[in-house]
This record gives structure tokens, sequence and C-alpha cells, in this order.
């Protein structure tokens, strides 16, 4: 890897970290701060390199996209890899963290049934979520589940990283079917009950009361961009 896609990798957690915050009440939020020295984001951003062709994934099936990250924010990169399938929206994920003494990564731990996809994590932004008591940064994604091109579902999740291990909670569903030209579209909660397109919507943000929200941006490379 070349120094102007170290620069880039660089580009991609300053796009992390600056956080926009968003008013949750009346009252001003703090906006939560780098605690990283710039020496130790570039020793941590070169060690990835070194070991980048290691990291990189067959693309020989799907298209592998790439990004650099903090989602727990405790000072300790993660590198990201993650595939979508082009038909049936299912996200494949690897995730590596940097260790404390800079010199290894280790395998973050996929919390999540075999048979299951992560949610569709490859967004240019996704609403944030800290909750101070539990020092819990959790994300608010979607995961589409394509069955035909007639029927669709989505589902509201959050994504964490706690401890080494990625976890993903659903809140709520949409149901999308295309029947003789009209399109149906229902919403349930994860226990099957009906609830309403308003419901649906606030599920996420009504699951993390007295939280401090703001906004998180990505940014994906190919792996062509890694060379």
């Amino acid at each position: 890897m070349n120094v102007s896609t170290l620069k880039r990798l660089a580009a991609l957690l300053l796009a992390l970290t600056l956080l926009v915050s968003v008013a949750a009440s009346a009252d001003a939020m703090e906006i939560p701060t780098i605690t990283m020295e710039p020496t130790d984001i570039d020793n941590q951003l070169s060690f990835i390199a070194s070991q980048i062709e290691s990291l990189k994934q067959n693309s020989s099936q799907n298209a592998w996209y790439y990004t650099v990250t903090d989602l727990d924010h405790d000072g300790s990169l993660e590198f990201v890899a993650a595939s979508l399938h082009p038909l049936d929206r299912s996200t494949n994920l690897r995730v590596w963290e940097v260790s404390k003494d800079r010199k290894s990564l280790t395998e973050c731990k996929l919390n999540k049934d075999p048979e299951e996809s992560f949610p569709d994590i490859m967004t240019d932004a996704a609403d944030t979520f800290h909750n101070a008591a539990s020092d819990t940064w959790s994300y608010l994604f979607y995961d589409n589940i394509v069955l035909s091109d007639a029927e669709v579902y989505t589902i509201k999740t959050a994504v964490d990283l706690k401890d080494g291990v990625i976890s993903y909670t659903p809140y709520a569903i949409e149901h999308t079917v295309l029947k003789d030209g009209k399109r149906d579209v229902t919403h349930t909660d994860t226990n099957g009950a009906a609830i309403s397109g308003e419901q649906y919507n606030a599920a996420g943000i009504n699951a993390f009361p007295g939280t401090e929200r703001s906004s998180t941006n990505f940014e994906w490379l190919k792996e062509e961009d890694l060379k």
C-alpha cells in the first residue's frame, strides 16, 4: 500500500470521528472528542498497510470493499472488509482490530447465526448512539432480505462492537410485496405484532432513550484502491 492510500485511510478515520451532533432534546449535547494522538494513528495505519495483502478477500464471486473505523472508540483501529451479494442483498463481513501494543491484528467475532447475513453496513452514514453508562456505541443500519423481485424484507437494526464481538439487534420489520402492479407494505415488531409505518420509522431511535445521538460517516474503498 502506498503513501497516498495511507492518507485516504487516515481520511476515513477522520470522517468516522468527526461526528455531527443531532439534538435529541432541548438541552445541548457535548460532541464526543478524539482521544488518539496523531502519531498513534499513523503507527496503526502503517501497521495495517503492512498487513494489507493478507487482509484482502477473494473477489472472484462478489466484490469486497474496505474501510477503517474505531467503532467502539477505544483508540484501537479496526480494518473492515464487507461484500454485498447483488441478488439477495446478503452481506458478508470480516473485521480485524489492532492490538493494544500495535503489533498484531485480531479478528473480531461476529455474533450471528450461521445462516444469517449481516446487516447492510456499506452505507455512507449511520445514526449513532452512545450509552455513557455502558460506554457502548451503536450504529443504525438496515438489513435487506430480498426473497424475489416481488418480495423484500427490510429490518431496522443496530450494530455495536464490544470486547472484540460485533453484534446486531433488530427492532422492526418492513415487508414489501409487489402483486399485480400494486405495492403492499406492512410493518411488524420483532415479535410479529403489527405496527404503523411511523412506529417502524422511529423504532431504531426510540430504542436508545437518554443516549447521545450523532451521525457517523463512512467511505468504502475498492480492492484496487488498496494497492
